[in-house]
């Protein structure tokens, strides 16, 4: 079936949500994978109780897969996720790279205001989270944030070279050069570990960034979005720890 005839079936999908229920719904969004389609639908939660929320949700879920059915019929596999506005707006608080990459590929089928702005902000480039490291990575791929695979690969390689620099950065300061990645663990152990500079889970970050990254290189394993949220925490920490020990002999010179 083609492309538009597709969205039109949706779109007509989404005008018979809107006519049931459209002053409970914020926005409705087509995500089209490779097998199947996704409906994510917005319930504007602001202003009511649990118990109104739970009839609504339920009422929706309902309707949902009365519609379901006929467009199954016409051999279009589709799923239906139902999100609360405050739920989702907490997803976006997190700065989640799977969220804002699902909103480029996303078409909009219904809208009051939410939606289409965050997936302007996403095509421009310019959504800022709380990593500046990250905010520079989305920047410089901002073209090519379609492909999913390519920037979880680029935000792995960000993630090694910062504790990498940060770990040359603190290990510089105590006089020690001339260094290979590879020798970071034991020169970590020696001069930091041992005088209890750091902690044997900072250590463990470092091992756990430095061997996921070199698996990738070796193996090309499956990166995920939940191992790079992760990651990422660990790294702010480890570098964190580096810094300290960096500003300690800043403040010795």
């Amino acid at each position: 079936m083609e492309k538009e005839k597709i969205k039109e079936k949706f779109e007509n999908f989404s005008d018979q949500i809107i006519k049931k229920f459209g002053k409970d719904i914020k926005a409705i969004w087509l995500i089209p994978y490779q097998k199947e389609f996704l409906v994510i639908i917005l319930l504007n939660n602001l202003g009511k109780n649990k118990k109104e929320i739970k009839k609504i949700l339920e009422e929706i879920r309902i309707y949902t897969l009365t519609l379901k059915e006929k467009l199954e019929k016409e051999k279009i596999p589709f799923n239906v996720d139902i999100f609360l506005l405050t739920e989702y707006y907490e997803k976006l608080l997190e700065n989640r790279l799977d969220v804002f990459i699902e909103i480029k590929q996303a078409v909009p089928l219904y809208d009051t205001g939410f939606f289409m702005p965050i997936k302007i902000l996403v095509e421009r480039g310019e959504i800022k989270g709380t990593k500046e490291a990250m905010v520079k990575l989305i920047k410089e791929i901002r073209e090519n944030l379609i492909e999913v695979d390519r920037l979880k690969i680029e935000v792995l390689s960000s993630i090694y070279n910062a504790v990498i620099d940060a770990a040359e950065a603190a290990l510089l300061s105590k006089g020690v050069s001339f260094f290979v990645p590879k020798e970071l663990p034991k020169l970590l152990e020696k001069y930091f570990l041992k005088e209890k500079k750091i902690t044997k889970h900072t250590l463990e970050i470092f091992n756990t960034i430095y061997n996921t990254y070199k698996k990738y290189e070796h193996e090309n394993i499956k990166i995920d979005g939940e191992l790079l949220d992760k990651l990422i925490q660990q790294a702010d920490f480890f570098i964190d720890q580096m810094q300290h020990i960096t500003r300690e002999w800043v403040k010795v010179v």
